[in-house]
Formats: C-alpha cells, structure tokens, sequence
C-alpha cells in the first residue's frame, strides 16, 4: 500500500519519455535538433477519457482517486543555427493523471556535419529539469519533487535512411515518499531507425523500428509503417512490444507550412491497462519552415 501512495506520480512521469516519438524525434535523442532541415514548432494535446465524461471516480490499484480524465501536453521547437553546424531545441511537457501532475523542460543543442552529397551526422547534448509528483493516500495531498536530467544522442541522416543512438536520461531517477520505499525509473538506452522507400511518385512508405532497453525492465520493441501521398496525406500504424503491447494509429495532413495530425494509443500503459480502461487521444499541431532541402526526416 506504501508505493501504491506514490504509484500515481511514477505513472504520470513514465508517458513522458518516448511514448510520442512518432511525432516528436526530439523526445528520444537530442541529435534530432534541426534534423529536418529547418525550423519545426510543434504542439500536442493527448486525452484519455476514463470511466467517467469528466471529473468521475476511478479505482488505481485497488485506490480510489477522482478525476475521470488525464490530459497531457507538450510543446516542441526546434532549428538551426549558425550556417546548419548546430541545431538547437527545447521541450516543455506537462501531464496530469488523476491527483497527479508533472511537468518537465529540456533545451538541446546538436553539432551537424553535413557531407557534400547531404548526408548528416549529428551530436546532441540536451539538460533540464522536472517536477514528479508523489501523492501520499494516507494524507489525500500530493506534493512535487525537483529532479535534474541530462541526456546524450548521436545521429546519422542518408538519403533514404537513418540510424540513432541515444540516452535522453544519462542517469536513473528515483521517485520516494516518507515512510515508503523508494521506486526507481532506470535510464533507457534506445535505438531507433528507418528507411523511405520511394513506391511511386507519388507515394513513399516509411518504415521504422526502436529499441529500447532499461536496466531491470523487458526490453521494447517497436515497429511501424507509415504512408505518405504526394507529402501531404499520411496514415500509419505502430505496433509496440515488451511491457506495453500496444497498437496506435496515426493520421497526418500537410497544408503547407501546418501540418495537423491524430493518434490513438490504445493501451498507453500496457499491462497496466486494466488500471486506465480507456485509450488516449492525441491531436497534434506543427508548422515548418523548412526551406528547400528538407531531410527524410520531415516524414517520419
């Protein structure tokens, strides 16, 4: 019943690294820093609606906690700088799972050797901080720690494929409470690459694969294909494996420099899924400006 108290903060800090890659590369390794090609501003609002429409009772754990909802945003920019040798970033992420909140921010800067047929290395270093939440059930009072983070990637672009290495925690971050033992978040070591093959043209599939390995933990494997239609129509689908078996859907549409997107999570927390009943809703929002020379990783 002790980690239980602090059971919701550890649930509310986990979706926030990695679990919307597939719109937001900057989440899993700093290298990705301009790694389009240009300038990228990116927002999204993920939803998921629990047993109730809003504001409802549910049962974590065998726990009740109110709040029939959980919401979560993010906000993403990113470009070059200095003639295209260094890319820079930043992230702000915010979300909120029943009593719980979290709230975290990272800047990242990328060194870019591009070669003179276009392919791309890229080093990126990224630091911030975040906020955990630890909810004490015996008080019904939820207070927020200060934790500091620091992360590692690098990152190679050809012209029709991409391989990247990354840490984006160098170090693992343990969440504790008084009286109870304290739960640790192992640092992940991930990979992750992809490969564009031009089927017409007008389409282009991209396909792509990550693992991801946590001390202690199953590792993840993910896999997905995505379909883009004169580079303004996509759909795509990822299917994910280890500790959360789950499947999410995405669609996208190009209006110029915007560019809108959906997503469906189906079981956003795996096997904690009977926990969560329900799936989680993502609306995404970007503009570009990205010039004339876009990298494949506009597509991805």
């Amino acid at each position: 019943m002790r980690i239980l108290s602090i059971l919701l903060g550890l649930l509310c800090f986990l979706p926030s690294f990695g679990q919307d890659y597939y719109f937001n590369q900057l989440n899993i390794n700093p290298a990705f820093a301009g790694a389009k090609g240009g300038f990228s501003g990116t927002a999204i609002l993920g939803k998921q609606f629990n047993n109730t429409a809003s504001g409802g009772i549910g049962s974590i754990g065998g726990i009740t906690a109110g709040g029939g909802t959980s919401v979560g945003q993010l906000f993403s920019a990113d470009g070059l700088i200095g003639n295209g040798s260094f890319g820079m970033g930043v992230q702000i992420i915010k979300s909120q799972l029943a009593y719980s909140s979290n709230t975290q921010s990272n800047a990242s800067v990328a060194y870019r050797i591009v070669g003179d047929d276009g392919n791309l290395l890229s080093i990126g270093v990224q630091g911030g901080f975040a906020f955990l939440p630890i909810y004490n059930v015996s008080t019904n009072a939820s207070t927020n720690k200060f934790t500091a983070n620091a992360g590692i990637g690098g990152l190679i672009i050809l012209e029709n494929l991409f391989l990247s290495v990354s840490k984006p925690m160098l170090y693992q971050q343990k969440v504790e409470s008084l009286n109870s033992p304290s739960i640790s978040f192992p640092a992940p070591f991930l990979v992750y690459t992809g490969y564009s093959y031009p089927a017409s043209d007008d389409l282009k599939i991209n396909g792509t694969v990550l693992f991801g390995k946590q001390k202690d933990i199953t590792p993840r494997l993910d896999f997905s294909l995505r379909g883009w239609y004169q580079d303004k129509y996509s759909a795509g689908v990822l299917t994910r494996f280890g500790d959360q078996r789950n499947l999410i859907g995405f669609l996208e549409y190009q209006l110029g420099k915007f560019r809108v997107g959906y997503a469906y999570d189906s079981k956003p927390y795996g096997n904690n899924q009977q926990t969560f009943q329900r799936g989680i809703h993502q609306l995404m929002l970007r503009f570009e400006s990205i010039g004339d020379n876009p990298t494949i990783m506009r597509y991805f």
